[in-house]
């Protein structure tokens, strides 16, 4: 009995596969000989978890931002997957040593382990190219999360399958209703071409540009929502260039965006201009040709700090959204895993408690048996 109950206590593990899929659409998913064990995917969701300032409060709050946002993710975009007969997403999240532990732990600590099961964890320090990949960018003056954001754009080419299909995301993007357009949009794309969401708020309803820049663009991109098909490659390289022209552009006068930007002091959002160049030129065809197209902004919205509320029709928003009243069940919270792990651990310790009294009754019985044998038919009785 006690071996039964030992064999019965959970052991939680992390185990990083990928989901098979289906040959239905080519953007969404795409499938390759000899990548993963031989295995097919869906499209890779990237998101990043990093706390380049090392504070606590920091990384209790990117770590409930992480959390809502893949809940939301798998009620609405994968359950929208499901509906036109395709395979969930697996994700890559991008980790630092301050978070790894948390994000791991979180997972630990779900129920939820179709979700866990698509998760793999990179984390940034120890991955051997991440230095020489930010040397130049380290001297530049960039505050700490302008900084993890350069180190998680161009960590993608090295670490993304570009293979596949790959939705970036930032950790403050909420799919709030099935997100139609998107999966309509994403299943027609061709190879080597991308849709994105564009910021209809900031630049006063206009999608900026950027000024004095001459070759291909993707107008208004928020570098927090993009996706690019099969075999859509922005080079790190590339990447780099892209974001040094912008700072050397901003250093010898110019407004950086057209319209100026007048939310963006120094080389903030230094990422998402870089992206927006690179991916310009990435694509085919280039630029506003066709190659990169954004999103309505009637159903994506940016929802800047000083507007609460996105509108009653959109499907996905991009702010730090308040949302305590949305409820989302596809993905159960650390805390609340934790107490049904507590508790059910309060069971089974309770249940091995019992256990070991019995044995010791029953020794105690045994022995009183021994001592002087009851009558067979109350033995019987109790037996039974």
């Amino acid at each position: 009995m006690l071996s039964t109950i030992a064999c019965s206590l959970r052991v939680t593990s992390l185990a990083f596969v990928a989901l098979a899929a289906s040959n239905k659409v080519y953007a969404l998913q795409h499938s390759t000989d000899g990548v993963a064990n031989g295995s097919r995917h869906s499209f890779a969701v990237r998101y990043a978890f990093l706390n380049p300032s090392h504070k606590a409060s920091n990384l209790g709050l990117q770590l409930s931002l992480i959390e809502k946002s893949v809940c939301h993710l798998e009620q609405h975009l994968t359950s929208g997957l499901s509906a036109i007969g395709l395979p969930p997403p697996w994700y890559f999240i991008y980790t630092d040593n301050s978070t790894d532990v948390s994000l791991r732990q979180l997972l630990a600590g779900s129920p939820d382990v179709d979700v866990v099961r698509r998760v793999n964890i990179v984390n940034l320090d120890t991955e051997p190219d991440d230095f020489q990949r930010m040397a130049p960018f380290t001297g530049l003056g960039l505050d700490p999360t302008n900084l993890a954001s350069v180190r998680r754009t161009l960590a993608d080419d090295a670490l993304l399958p570009s293979e596949h299909g790959r939705l970036l995301l930032g950790t403050d993007i909420v799919f709030l209703r099935r997100p139609d357009e998107f999966l309509q949009r994403a299943t027609h794309l061709l190879p080597h071409q991308a849709l994105y969401m564009a910021d209809g708020a900031t630049w006063g309803g206009e999608l900026y540009t950027m000024a004095g820049y001459t070759g291909p663009q993707c107008p208004g991109l928020v570098g927090d929502f993009i996706f690019l098909s099969p075999n859509t490659r922005v080079s790190a390289s590339v990447l780099r260039e892209k974001m040094l022209w912008y700072r050397d552009s901003v250093a010898n006068g110019s407004p950086g965006t057209q319209p100026e930007c007048l939310s963006c002091p120094g080389l903030h959002a230094i990422d998402q201009f870089g992206l927006m160049l690179a991916l310009g030129e990435a694509v085919v065809p280039q630029g506003t040709a066709g190659g990169c197209s954004p999103l309505s902004l009637k159903l994506h919205q940016h929802v800047p700090s000083g507007l609460k509320v996105p509108g009653p029709l959109v499907q996905i928003a991009h702010g730090k959204l308040p949302l305590d009243g949305m409820t989302c069940s596809a993905f159960s919270g650390y805390e609340r895993a934790a107490e049904r792990h507590f508790m059910l651990l309060g069971i089974e310790l309770a249940t091995l408690a019992a256990a070991v009294l019995c044995v010791r009754h029953s020794c105690g019985f045994i022995f009183t048996m021994r001592a002087a044998p009851l009558p067979t038919k109350r033995f019987a009785s109790v037996a039974m």
